[in-house]
């Protein structure tokens, strides 16, 4: 059984100790406590969303290494019609020349 009771002064949510699993209570709690402080934030969306790609940017910037390796790797061998070759020798495919 949940029960709530709304006064003046806020909100009570009321539960039996283990009817709700105590990482799904944190979850909702959590979601609850970033709506509050969303509601009462005086930014803009377009600021929130400029902040956001901003932390984004950051955060692959030192972040990228980790899944892109850009020393020391070698080509990978293309699947062409005309069979393997490696883009270095892709100027010599005589496919794209055939239409």
């Amino acid at each position: 059984m949940i029960a709530v009771e709304i006064t003046p002064a806020g909100i009570r949510v009321t539960t039996l100790t283990g009817e709700v699993d105590p990482s799904q209570l944190d979850e909702v709690l959590s979601w609850l406590r970033l709506e509050s402080v969303t509601r009462r934030s005086a930014m803009s969306e377009a600021e929130a969303d400029a902040l956001a790609e901003s932390g984004k940017a950051q955060w692959w910037a030192e972040n990228k290494s980790r899944f892109i390796q850009t020393e020391n790797v070698k080509a990978f061998p293309v699947v062409h019609a005309a069979g393997f070759y490696s883009p270095t020798s892709a100027r010599r495919c005589r496919c794209s020349r055939r239409r």
